[in-house]
């Protein structure tokens, strides 16, 4: 906005934009389910590392803002809608503190998750759409969850399968129970393991604490690079996006895709199953046999896709795992009917534990996010979700966005099957929606026009003529 004002200010920050950008795209990740966030108290250190962690993501996320705010422009119709969204955020948000949070441990989490960081990545996804930026976020994303996936890939083919690269350095962190992780230069963990053809294979979970969170991390970015990157066909067929875009990339995707598979969990397989799927019917294809090519290849690969999920169903619909997730629900459920308003409170487990069955003593953990956002949050919360969610199903289908409808899906289904509710990264993906209610026009739905490229209408004017 005061940029173009001033040389040297926009010299600057044009210079430092992307470093800041990946920076704070870094520990958006950092402060997720992972192993170093998850920490325990360290010898000699005055803080815990995770807290650490979200005060530098708080700070970073900050130096992003007011970059943003300062290089791009807004309108009047902007600033004066996102205030009063944002005053109606605030208003159920601190009513939903008031009124459900008794326990001073999590006040600090309540005001980092929903006092500070959605806020402001509202506010950031309001500047970066009107300057026709606000894909970059979810491009830094992606890039950096491509270096992990790469980096696990190769960790966990040479360390956890074949077994050439040793390690006697571990970790001790706090996920569920306190556990003394395998490290691998600080860059791979080792704590899970699956039966795979009655062999017992280490699960790769990269830098996170388990694999499933891993998995969610790795899937959204596979819907970025699927969903949100344009393919080159498709942008010659139809003019460039709105927005600032870059073209998909096969490698990328069978790196996220390969990834996906060997965290060896049920929902990693469903997911890369349905969004390799996806990707054949959603790429542009055009000649005289393309549509029947299209249906009879599209036939095999859903006959595939949907053999796949029906066999994941059915191997886990009769293990412990499939018990518990489905007791999550009830639990939560339970929990939930007591305080249908505000919920027992933001991070009161034990509130849900009390509805846990008694054959799940040994497994406590929960297991679903939207599950804990209605227990904790009741429906004040659960709206804080949903809301966002429904404006971006509605955002696309009235711009017949196919591609960001399935990444709404995943979003939505994510947040039902991983505990990703209290994550930057879960906000990452509701902040464009609440901006959609302020700026016109936004990157998480914003399509190419369906009208000739200049090649096109040249040669159609010289046939007229």
């Amino acid at each position: 906005m005061f940029v173009n004002k001033n040389t040297w200010l926009h010299k600057w920050i044009s210079k430092a934009e992307r470093p800041v950008l990946y920076l704070a795209v870094f520990f958006h990740i950092l402060e997720g389910p992972t192993v170093y966030h998850s920490m325990t108290q360290q010898p000699g250190f005055f803080i815990m590392p995770g807290r650490l962690i979200d005060w530098l993501t708080m700070a970073a996320t900050a130096l992003l803002l007011i970059m943003a705010v300062l290089k791009y422009e807004v309108t009047i119709t902007t600033i004066k809608r996102g205030a009063v969204m944002l005053a109606a955020y605030y208003v159920a948000v601190i009513l939903w503190f008031v009124f459900s949070l008794s326990d001073q441990t999590y006040v600090f989490a309540f005001i980092y998750y929903f006092i500070v960081i959605l806020p402001m990545l509202i506010v950031y996804f309001c500047f970066a759409v009107s300057g026709k930026e606000g894909n970059s976020l979810f491009y830094a994303f992606s890039d950096i969850m491509c270096v992990i996936a790469a980096v696990s890939l190769v960790f966990w083919l040479l360390a956890s399968v074949i077994g050439v690269v040793t390690t006697t350095e571990s970790i001790i962190a706090d996920w569920g129970e306190v556990y003394e992780y395998p490290s691998y230069m600080g860059i791979y963990f080792e704590r899970q393991t699956a039966n795979v053809f009655g062999l017992t294979v280490q699960r790769n979970q990269g830098i996170f604490a388990e694999a499933p969170m891993y998995d969610a991390y790795l899937v959204t970015a596979l819907c970025v690079e699927a969903y949100m990157r344009p393919w080159k066909k498709f942008t010659a067929m139809y003019g460039e996006s709105p927005q600032e875009t870059r073209s998909a990339s096969v490698p990328r995707l069978v790196l996220l895709l390969l990834t996906v598979v060997t965290t060896l969990t049920s929902s990693g397989l469903v997911f890369a199953a349905v969004i390799a799927c996806s990707i054949f019917f959603l790429y542009p294809m055009n000649g005289k046999y393309a549509r029947r090519v299209k249906i009879a290849l599209g036939a095999i690969l859903a006959f595939a896709a949907a053999a796949v999920v029906i066999v994941v169903i059915a191997e886990k619909s009769g293990s412990s795992s499939f018990r518990i997730r489905v007791d999550d629900f009830y639990a939560c459920f339970r929990a939930w009917s007591g305080s249908p308003v505000f919920g027992i409170g933001c991070g009161n487990t034990q509130g849900i534990i009390n509805y846990m069955s008694d054959f799940r003593s040994d497994n406590l953990g929960l297991a679903t996010g939207a599950g804990t956002v209605l227990a904790q949050g009741g429906l004040i919360a659960t709206a804080v979700y949903v809301v966002p969610l429904v404006i971006w199903v509605v955002k696309c289908v009235r711009r017949r966005n196919w591609s960001m409808l399935c990444f709404a899906a995943v979003a939505a289904v994510l947040l039902v099957t991983a505990v990703i509710n209290y994550t930057v990264m879960m906000f990452m993906m509701l902040a464009p929606a609440y901006s959609a209610l302020c700026v016109k026009d936004n990157s998480a739905y914003a399509v190419p026009e369906k009208k000739p490229c200049k090649r096109i209408k040249e040669r159609v004017h010289v046939g007229n003529r």
